[in-house]
């Protein structure tokens, strides 16, 4: 069972580790350095979480439910920030790469306005065609109730 304050000091280093990453996140940097910084982040915090975490408050106390949760949030800090920023370095990376595939963008311009009248043309058509149905089939059922 989770109680007292090693768990108020576990849900305050999820949330302190959140606002970190979201900060690193958001900062105006070059992609690879931020990988860098992020990954860097995630294994300073993993390790350093761990321990004092576990020196601050005994190993005797952090047992059961609490340790598994100490555990897990630890894990899923380490993931995220390798996650994260191994995926900024390899965007930087494909951008930088000799191999890559250029992009081609076409300098005409195409205008479909023409089809567009078109197609609007005969939506109004369809429209006046089923309004046409609707009106008769309701004609008819009143007709057919009202015979009754």
């Amino acid at each position: 069972m989770l109680n007292g304050e090693p768990v108020a000091a576990l849900i305050t280093s999820v949330f302190s580790y959140m606002l970190f990453f979201v900060v690193i996140v958001d900062f105006k940097s070059e992609r690879i350095s931020k990988g860098l910084f992020l990954i860097s982040f995630g294994i300073i915090y993993n390790i350093f979480y761990s321990v004092l975490f576990l020196e601050f408050f005994g190993k005797d106390v952090v047992v059961g439910d609490l340790k598994i949760a100490t555990e897990l949030f630890a894990s899923i800090a380490i993931f995220s920030c390798a996650g994260a920023g191994g995926s900024l370095i390899a965007i930087h990376s494909d951008k930088s790469s000799t191999d890559r595939d250029d992009v081609l963008i076409s300098q005409t311009v195409i205008d479909r306005t023409e089809g567009m009248l078109e197609m609007r043309r005969s939506l109004e058509i369809l429209h006046k065609k089923l309004s046409a149905i609707c009106i008769v089939g309701s004609l008819i059922a009143v007709v057919f109730f009202y015979s009754f």
